[in-house]
């Protein structure tokens, strides 16, 4: 800096690398708000806000107000997962062109939040003690998204944030008993950041757009605390487990009708089961335990009578 410029009050872009500190780091992209694009709004086109809309319709967006658009490292259990959908999508041959990257979008956008969740703490692979990493990180995940939250709560005025997204990250390279994690939001390219004095000089309607869209976002925060804390009552708070409940279904896999209609629709129950805990010691005979479906249906699926 020049002489001339010290003690100058300046304003400061601070770009950060969320991948500092990490050695593999598995990232979550989850796009926030039901809407997602805007016509008119920074630039955005007409034609693009509209295709936006069709994905913001098709997806979890919809559902629960965000959706997962991409996943760094992401655990062998989805990649298996994923490729045996991909490789069975007859739907898609002949008239329907859809690539292999395409196809795994499309299959990333339809999860919900406990089940991006699931994966994202996914380390069996990684042998003993992978549990304890996994309930130590959602652990941590909560409180940052607390104080997330708790920032938001901050800020004065309405904003009008569209297409911005949150990060969700955790060291996935071996066992720890503190994993690092890390959450934050980014993606600004059509956000803008309204001080109070400003707002208070928009017209009427111009607010309530602000208003409109700042509900929408905040929304789609808190429910994906709500989820993550869900997850963490039910996986990491209990002391004891009295029984294993076991349910079946079956799905046909068609990345087409996936992305067209969501998951579930091509889907239905075929029984449950469970497996009492208490007072009992499967020992070696477990592997050869053999459990009744009880409220089974009869009903052609895929691979013949169930």
């Amino acid at each position: 800096l020049g002489a001339g410029s010290m003690g100058e009050k300046r304003e400061l872009l601070l770009l950060e690398n969320m991948r500092t500190g990490f050695n593999h780091l598995r990232l979550l992209d989850i796009k926030l708000g039901d809407q997602t694009s805007v016509a008119g709004w920074k630039g955005k086109s007409a034609t693009h806000a509209w295709k936006n809309q069709m994905v913001d319709r098709f997806t979890n967006s919809t559902k629960e107000g965000f959706r997962l658009e991409g996943m760094d490292c992401p655990p062998k259990l989805l990649d298996q997962r994923n490729s045996a959908i991909i490789k069975g999508r007859t739907s898609l041959r002949g008239v329907y062109k859809v690539s292999d990257k395409k196809a795994m979008r499309i299959l990333l956008q339809q999860l919900r939040a406990y089940e991006m969740l699931d994966l994202w703490a996914e380390m069996s692979e990684h042998g003993p003690g992978s549990e304890y990493h996994s309930q130590a990180a959602l652990w941590s995940a909560v409180e940052s998204m607390s104080d997330m939250v708790e920032a938001l709560l901050q800020i004065p005025v309405p904003q009008q944030w569209i297409g911005s997204s949150l990060a969700l990250g955790l060291e996935v390279d071996k066992v720890r008993e503190e994993p690092k994690v890390v959450a934050k939001v980014f993606d600004w390219g059509r956000a803008e950041l309204m001080t109070a004095e400003e707002y208070d000089c928009l017209q009427v309607a111009d607010q309530k757009v602000r208003q409109h869209f700042w509900r929408q976002y905040c929304k789609a925060v808190v429910r994906f605390q709500w989820e993550l804390m869900r997850l963490v009552a039910h996986r990491c708070c209990c002391k004891s487990w009295s029984a294993f409940v076991f349910e079946l279904e079956c799905k046909r896999c068609s990345v087409l009708m996936d992305a067209v209609f969501g998951f579930g629709q091509d889907q239905s129950g075929v029984g449950a089961t469970f497996y009492q805990l208490e007072g009992s010691n499967i020992g070696e005979k477990g592997k050869d335990l053999v459990l009744p479906l009880l409220g089974r249906n009869t009903q052609q699926s895929p691979g013949g009578l169930l």
